[in-house]
Protein backbone atom coordinates (compact mmCIF):
# COMPACT_ATOMS: atom_id res chain seq x y z
CA UNK A 1 0.00 0.00 0.00
CA UNK A 2 2.82 2.37 0.92
CA UNK A 3 4.62 1.49 -2.33
CA UNK A 4 1.47 2.18 -4.37
CA UNK A 5 0.95 5.51 -2.60
CA UNK A 6 4.59 6.45 -3.11
CA UNK A 7 4.30 5.71 -6.86
CA UNK A 8 1.15 7.84 -7.13
CA UNK A 9 2.88 10.74 -5.36
CA UNK A 10 5.98 10.37 -7.58
CA UNK A 11 3.85 10.35 -10.74
CA UNK A 12 1.91 13.41 -9.54
CA UNK A 13 5.14 15.28 -8.81
CA UNK A 14 6.53 14.50 -12.30
CA UNK A 15 3.38 15.65 -14.05
CA UNK A 16 3.13 18.72 -11.80
CA UNK A 17 6.73 19.62 -12.67
CA UNK A 18 5.88 19.61 -16.40
CA UNK A 19 2.79 21.77 -15.83
CA UNK A 20 4.75 24.10 -13.56
CA UNK A 21 7.33 24.69 -16.31
CA UNK A 22 4.51 25.56 -18.70
CA UNK A 23 2.89 27.95 -16.21
CA UNK A 24 6.21 29.60 -15.37
CA UNK A 25 6.80 30.13 -19.07
CA UNK A 26 3.37 31.74 -19.35
CA UNK A 27 4.19 34.08 -16.49
CA UNK A 28 7.70 35.02 -17.50
CA UNK A 29 7.57 35.23 -21.26
CA UNK A 30 4.37 37.03 -22.19
CA UNK A 31 5.76 39.72 -24.44
CA UNK A 32 2.85 41.75 -25.75
CA UNK A 33 -0.11 42.85 -23.66
CA UNK A 34 -2.60 45.31 -25.13
CA UNK A 35 -5.77 46.61 -23.53
CA UNK A 36 -8.27 47.72 -26.17
CA UNK A 37 -11.41 49.62 -25.13
CA UNK A 38 -12.26 47.31 -22.26
CA UNK A 39 -11.15 44.15 -24.05
CA UNK A 40 -8.04 42.12 -23.32
CA UNK A 41 -5.71 40.97 -26.09
CA UNK A 42 -2.44 39.13 -25.56
CA UNK A 43 0.04 37.38 -27.81
CA UNK A 44 2.18 34.69 -26.24
CA UNK A 45 5.76 33.94 -27.22
CA UNK A 46 6.38 31.22 -24.64
CA UNK A 47 8.65 28.28 -25.40
CA UNK A 48 6.55 25.30 -24.32
CA UNK A 49 7.82 21.78 -23.74
CA UNK A 50 6.61 19.44 -26.49
CA UNK A 51 6.08 15.81 -25.48
CA UNK A 52 7.00 14.63 -28.97
CA UNK A 53 8.52 11.20 -28.30
CA UNK A 54 6.85 8.10 -26.84
CA UNK A 55 9.18 8.36 -23.85
CA UNK A 56 8.09 11.93 -23.13
CA UNK A 57 4.45 11.08 -23.78
CA UNK A 58 4.61 8.63 -20.88
CA UNK A 59 4.94 11.68 -18.61
CA UNK A 60 1.65 13.19 -19.80
CA UNK A 61 -1.50 12.86 -17.72
CA UNK A 62 -3.38 11.53 -20.74
CA UNK A 63 -2.39 10.40 -24.24
CA UNK A 64 -5.13 9.68 -26.76
CA UNK A 65 -5.95 9.80 -30.42
CA UNK A 66 -9.18 11.56 -31.27
CA UNK A 67 -11.04 13.21 -34.12
CA UNK A 68 -12.12 16.80 -33.49
CA UNK A 69 -15.87 17.20 -34.01
CA UNK A 70 -16.11 20.85 -32.97
CA UNK A 71 -14.73 23.54 -30.68
CA UNK A 72 -16.79 25.57 -28.26
CA UNK A 73 -16.70 29.25 -27.37
CA UNK A 74 -13.72 30.17 -25.23
CA UNK A 75 -13.95 31.11 -21.56
CA UNK A 76 -11.70 32.29 -18.77
CA UNK A 77 -10.39 29.54 -16.50
CA UNK A 78 -12.43 30.77 -13.55
CA UNK A 79 -15.05 28.63 -11.77
CA UNK A 80 -17.91 30.07 -13.86
CA UNK A 81 -15.84 30.86 -16.97
CA UNK A 82 -16.40 34.59 -16.69
CA UNK A 83 -13.82 37.37 -16.85
CA UNK A 84 -12.56 38.40 -13.41
CA UNK A 85 -13.60 41.86 -12.28
CA UNK A 86 -10.95 44.43 -13.15
CA UNK A 87 -9.01 42.05 -15.39
CA UNK A 88 -6.75 43.50 -18.07
CA UNK A 89 -4.07 42.06 -20.35
CA UNK A 90 -1.61 41.59 -17.51
CA UNK A 91 -3.92 39.04 -15.89
CA UNK A 92 -3.42 36.51 -18.69
CA UNK A 93 -0.37 34.45 -17.83
CA UNK A 94 -0.20 36.02 -14.37
CA UNK A 95 -1.71 34.27 -11.36
CA UNK A 96 -2.45 31.32 -13.68
CA UNK A 97 -5.27 33.13 -15.52
CA UNK A 98 -5.87 31.99 -19.10
CA UNK A 99 -8.55 31.63 -21.75
CA UNK A 100 -9.49 28.04 -22.60
CA UNK A 101 -11.33 26.84 -25.72
CA UNK A 102 -13.32 23.58 -25.28
CA UNK A 103 -12.70 20.62 -27.59
CA UNK A 104 -15.36 18.10 -28.58
CA UNK A 105 -14.50 14.75 -30.18
CA UNK A 106 -16.33 12.26 -32.38
CA UNK A 107 -14.21 9.42 -30.96
CA UNK A 108 -11.39 8.92 -28.46
CA UNK A 109 -8.85 6.09 -28.09
CA UNK A 110 -6.86 6.35 -24.84
CA UNK A 111 -3.31 4.93 -24.54
CA UNK A 112 -1.95 6.54 -21.34
CA UNK A 113 -4.22 7.56 -18.47
CA UNK A 114 -2.85 8.92 -15.19
CA UNK A 115 -5.97 10.88 -14.23
CA UNK A 116 -7.10 10.92 -10.62
CA UNK A 117 -10.55 12.37 -11.43
CA UNK A 118 -13.01 12.12 -14.35
CA UNK A 119 -12.53 14.86 -16.94
CA UNK A 120 -15.29 17.44 -17.22
CA UNK A 121 -13.79 19.31 -20.19
CA UNK A 122 -10.97 19.04 -22.73
CA UNK A 123 -9.50 22.41 -23.74
CA UNK A 124 -7.03 24.20 -25.93
CA UNK A 125 -5.09 27.00 -24.25
CA UNK A 126 -5.96 30.36 -25.80
CA UNK A 127 -8.81 31.64 -27.92
CA UNK A 128 -11.55 34.22 -27.57
CA UNK A 129 -13.92 34.84 -24.67
CA UNK A 130 -16.29 37.64 -25.65
CA UNK A 131 -14.14 40.69 -26.52
CA UNK A 132 -11.04 39.15 -24.93
CA UNK A 133 -8.51 37.22 -26.99
CA UNK A 134 -5.45 35.23 -25.95
CA UNK A 135 -3.26 34.17 -28.89
CA UNK A 136 -1.14 31.15 -28.01
CA UNK A 137 1.39 30.39 -30.75
CA UNK A 138 3.14 27.66 -28.76
CA UNK A 139 0.01 25.66 -27.97
CA UNK A 140 -1.73 23.53 -30.61
CA UNK A 141 -4.53 24.73 -32.87
CA UNK A 142 -6.80 22.13 -34.41
CA UNK A 143 -8.87 21.64 -37.55
CA UNK A 144 -12.40 20.27 -37.43
CA UNK A 145 -12.72 16.62 -38.61
CA UNK A 146 -8.95 16.13 -38.34
CA UNK A 147 -7.57 13.25 -36.30
CA UNK A 148 -4.78 13.96 -33.81
CA UNK A 149 -2.63 12.24 -31.23
CA UNK A 150 -3.10 14.42 -28.15
CA UNK A 151 -0.92 14.74 -25.08
CA UNK A 152 -2.95 16.23 -22.26
CA UNK A 153 -1.96 17.80 -18.95
CA UNK A 154 -4.06 18.84 -15.99
CA UNK A 155 -5.60 22.24 -16.59
CA UNK A 156 -6.03 24.84 -13.89
CA UNK A 157 -9.19 26.60 -12.77
CA UNK A 158 -8.46 29.65 -10.65
CA UNK A 159 -9.95 29.52 -7.17
CA UNK A 160 -11.45 26.05 -7.69
CA UNK A 161 -8.92 24.09 -5.69
CA UNK A 162 -6.54 21.33 -6.62
CA UNK A 163 -8.98 18.80 -8.13
CA UNK A 164 -8.03 18.59 -11.85
CA UNK A 165 -11.27 18.14 -13.81
CA UNK A 166 -10.11 20.08 -16.90
CA UNK A 167 -7.48 18.76 -19.30
CA UNK A 168 -5.47 21.03 -21.62
CA UNK A 169 -3.92 19.94 -24.92
CA UNK A 170 -0.16 20.24 -24.65
CA UNK A 171 0.34 18.72 -28.12
CA UNK A 172 -1.92 17.79 -31.04
CA UNK A 173 0.05 15.72 -33.55
CA UNK A 174 -1.81 15.22 -36.88
CA UNK A 175 -2.54 11.64 -37.98
CA UNK A 176 -2.97 11.04 -41.71
CA UNK A 177 -5.19 8.48 -43.47
CA UNK A 178 -2.36 5.91 -43.40
CA UNK A 179 -1.99 6.21 -39.62
CA UNK A 180 1.24 8.21 -39.75
CA UNK A 181 1.73 10.72 -36.96
CA UNK A 182 3.65 13.95 -37.65
CA UNK A 183 5.54 14.60 -34.42
CA UNK A 184 7.36 17.63 -35.81
CA UNK A 185 6.64 19.39 -39.12
CA UNK A 186 9.41 20.01 -41.61
CA UNK A 187 10.96 23.44 -41.37
CA UNK A 188 13.99 25.52 -42.28
CA UNK A 189 16.30 27.48 -40.04
CA UNK A 190 18.98 30.00 -40.81
CA UNK A 191 22.32 28.26 -40.93
CA UNK A 192 25.84 29.59 -41.07
CA UNK A 193 26.43 31.86 -44.00
CA UNK A 194 23.63 32.28 -46.52
CA UNK A 195 22.45 28.67 -46.73
CA UNK A 196 19.30 27.81 -44.74
CA UNK A 197 19.32 24.49 -42.91
CA UNK A 198 16.45 22.18 -43.86
CA UNK A 199 14.91 19.88 -41.26
CA UNK A 200 12.58 17.19 -42.61
CA UNK A 201 9.37 16.27 -40.84
CA UNK A 202 9.63 13.78 -37.98
CA UNK A 203 6.98 11.08 -38.38
CA UNK A 204 6.15 7.71 -36.85
CA UNK A 205 3.36 5.16 -37.39
CA UNK A 206 0.68 5.42 -34.73
CA UNK A 207 0.91 1.65 -34.21
CA UNK A 208 4.59 1.97 -33.30
CA UNK A 209 3.91 4.81 -30.86
CA UNK A 210 1.08 2.86 -29.22
CA UNK A 211 3.35 -0.17 -28.85
CA UNK A 212 5.96 1.92 -27.06
CA UNK A 213 3.36 3.65 -24.88
CA UNK A 214 2.29 0.24 -23.65
CA UNK A 215 5.70 0.03 -21.98
CA UNK A 216 5.25 3.22 -19.93
CA UNK A 217 6.36 2.53 -16.38
CA UNK A 218 3.83 2.81 -13.59
CA UNK A 219 5.88 5.33 -11.58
Amino acid sequence: MQTSTRRMVTRWLKMSAILLLVLVGCTALYALKIALSGSTHTQSVIDKISLNTPELMCKATLVMDASVASVGPGHWNTPDGSKPAGADASWLGMGSYAIYTPLFFSFIHIYVDHRSQPTAEFDMVGGSAGPDRDEEAAYPHVTIRQRYLFTMLDGFQVRKGDVPTVMIANDAFPIDAQGIVTLQPGHTEEGQGQQPEIFPAVTMPLSQIVQQLANCTAD
